[in-house]
């Protein structure tokens, strides 16, 4: 995402008169880093959880080997 910040000044020239100025900055905002859950913490000692989402539901299991399948 970026951030645009307009700002308008009065400069004063040499004659007296005065003159808006446009300044411009720029700023690009840092992502905040992703949430980092283990699997014990999301499967509690079970081998299965669902999980909804934009109103689907899916489904996290752990396999015999030990890997982490994701089905809809």
């Amino acid at each position: 995402m970026r951030m645009i910040i307009i700002t308008s000044m009065k400069q004063q020239q040499p004659n007296s008169q005065s003159r808006a100025v446009e300044q411009r900055q720029e700023f690009t905002e840092v992502p905040a880093p992703p949430i980092r859950y283990t699997s014990e913490s999301l499967f509690h000692g079970r081998n299965e959880v669902l999980i909804n989402h934009a109103g689907q539901e899916y489904r996290l299991r752990v396999t015999r080997q030990n890997r982490l399948i994701l089905t809809k």
